[in-house]
């Protein structure tokens, strides 16, 4: 059988994430690609209770990106706390890293992605929440975070500014985002 994805990126570098810790990581190339449909498939197994579960970022766009971007959208909880790690736990399983944030509202990620046209130059300012506030990779060594404040739950959390720099940029140059898909139409 013909299959799309015959190119395989592979980074031989280690990544720490809070209790986490695997050396060796692979890329993905849009939501077809067979690791992104795996690794989706286990996380909706998993169930998400009261919370919605959106895909943003790279993965969307179709380009080559090292991680899968989530957003989680309810209330910091112990059930958040306990779902953002077992969603991250699957990614370093699979060997794609799972960049998850619990944040109040999806309205912001939709700004930033996909509704950059309707944007009316006010920066919004959102609290974005993750299980640690520690990261290291060994590409890029640096550790703890030191932006991130502890939160209720076991979560640290910082404030976000939207949109990103980078995606204004680039929607200046001509790209036109795609909105953040629940994971449940995926």
């Amino acid at each position: 059988m013909f299959c799309k994805f015959t190119k395989v990126s592979y980074a031989d570098v280690t990544i720490e994430y809070g209790p986490f810790t695997r050396k060796g990581w692979y890329s993905i190339e849009g939501t077809k690609d067979p690791l992104f449909v795996s690794t989706i498939k286990d996380i909706k197994e998993l169930g998400f209770g009261e919370y919605k579960a959106y895909i943003l970022g790279g993965a969307l766009e179709g380009w080559l990106t090292w991680d899968i971007d989530i957003a989680l959208i309810g209330t910091p909880s112990k059930e958040a706390y306990d779902l953002m790690w077992k969603i991250c736990a699957i990614g370093f399983a699979h060997g794609i890293y799972i960049d998850i944030q619990l944040k109040e509202t999806i309205d912001n990620c939709v700004l930033n992605c996909g509704g950059m046209d309707k944007w009316d130059g006010t920066y919004i300012k959102e609290m974005s929440y993750e299980i640690t506030n520690y990261f290291s990779n060994s590409s890029a060594p640096e550790g703890n975070r030191n932006n991130y404040k502890t939160g209720p739950f076991g979560l640290w959390f910082r404030s976000i500014q939207y949109p990103f720099e980078k995606n204004l940029k680039r929607h200046q140059e001509g790209h036109k985002f795609r909105s953040p898909v629940s994971i449940e139409e995926l």
